[in-house]
């Protein structure tokens, strides 16, 4: 076959595998229309406060001040809570989690999403009713521990020096110290992590501290984001025309060795004459 000949051969092959594989696609993929190209949107978790009571002051990421904080606020990732001697913010999530805030704290939201919710208390008592998700991780940080939340009702208080008290009184809570001891705790106990020692031996909680009913509160809308949309994979790209090898032309039939033929100048001897004895 001629270099022209495969040329034209491979240009077929390829015009035809490409209208197969457009024939393939659903319209949607190639021209972003039809009914499965309309954008859809999923519901973000949502963080408000829900409720402030006494001096209580915010201040959003990034911000050098702070300012009074307002019922129905949204929260967002980076933002602080501050709260005086008199302060109480209760904060309201999409799902029905609801935190509070006691008197003479300091709070960070360090993120939320569908999937995690990030806390921090820096100092002061957090009181916490999570909403249990299984898809989604609840944790509460302090200078000396972490806490991992299912499904539970606990408070969580931090003295001037860091150290974390623990109070579960339903659902479960993973504490893990600064110093990677972790540790389960069960409903009805209390753990305590030192800065100097980390994690202690739980012990019932003293009957003197309870949980104070959930308070009622206006739950924020969830926002609508647009989903994200999958990019179609790219089609890969057909591997480059190969050059034809070029024929061999056939090698040159060999010439015969020149026959030797017997010299002309040379002498045969004529055959010995035999002399007749002599009698």
């Amino acid at each position: 076959m001629t270099r022209q000949r495969v040329r034209k051969f491979a240009a077929t092959v390829f015009a035809v595998a490409f209208m197969v594989s457009i024939a393939a696609t659903p319209s949607h993929a190639l021209f972003g229309w039809g009914k499965k190209g309309k954008a859809s949107v999923v519901k973000v978790l949502a963080a408000a406060v829900g409720k402030v009571q006494g001096s209580v002051e915010h201040q959003p990421k990034g911000a050098p001040a702070w300012n009074a904080a307002q019922a129905q606020q949204a929260l967002n990732a980076g933002d602080r809570i501050k709260t005086g001697a008199d302060g109480v913010a209760v904060l309201a999530f999409t799902d029905g989690t609801v935190l509070e805030i006691d008197k003479n704290s300091t709070f960070l939201f360090e993120g939320h999403s569908t999937r995690k919710v990030r806390v921090r208390l820096n100092i002061g008592t957090l009181k916490a009713w999570v909403k249990k998700a299984g898809k989604r991780t609840f944790t509460v940080r302090t200078p000396t521990s972490v806490a991992a939340v299912r499904g539970t009702e606990f408070t969580a208080i931090v003295d001037a020096v860091g150290n974390a008290t623990w109070n579960l009184f339903s659902g479960a809570l993973d504490v893990t110290d600064n110093f990677g001891n972790s540790s389960s705790l069960a409903p009805g106990r209390r753990m305590v992590a030192t800065k100097k020692k980390g994690l202690e031996e739980s012990t019932p909680i003293p009957a003197d501290v309870k949980m104070d009913p959930k308070p009622k509160v206006d739950i924020p809308a969830a926002k609508e984001e647009p989903a994200p949309v999958e990019e179609p994979a790219a089609e890969e790209e057909p591997a480059a025309e190969e050059e034809p090898a070029a024929e061999e032309e056939p090698a040159a039939a060999e010439e015969p060795a020149p026959t030797e033929t017997p010299s002309q100048n040379i002498e045969v001897a004529p055959p010995d004459e035999v002399s007749p004895s002599s009698e």
